[in-house]
């Protein structure tokens, strides 16, 4: 996967400007760093990729945390992710009779 970035001549950047990037190309990012891991495995790398995809801020918190986090293993991971306010959300609830 290469990226190109080409700037207008006539676009004048500054400190406030912000590049927009494809989610998918985010999501792209997450998953090579979460491969990364040293013992990553596929359960886990699809589970924290479920967990990012649901909201762009889940995204960039996960992408953040690991990138501050370069030594990180996946309990770290899950550990951050299960801390984070919105984690159940996505629990499933099952009522009893």
């Amino acid at each position: 996967n290469s990226t190109f970035v080409w700037k207008h001549p006539l676009e004048d950047f500054n400190s406030l400007t912000q590049l927009i990037v494809h989610e998918t190309q985010e999501m792209d990012e997450l998953k090579t760093l979460l491969d990364n891991i040293r013992d990553s495995y596929t359960d886990f790398v699809d589970a924290i990729l479920h967990y990012a995809k649901k909201k762009p801020s889940r995204l960039e918190a996960v992408v953040s945390f690991l990138k501050n986090n370069p030594g990180a293993d996946s309990s770290d991971v899950i550990q951050f992710v299960s801390e984070q306010p919105d984690f159940m959300e996505d629990a499933a609830f099952m009522s009893v009779s």
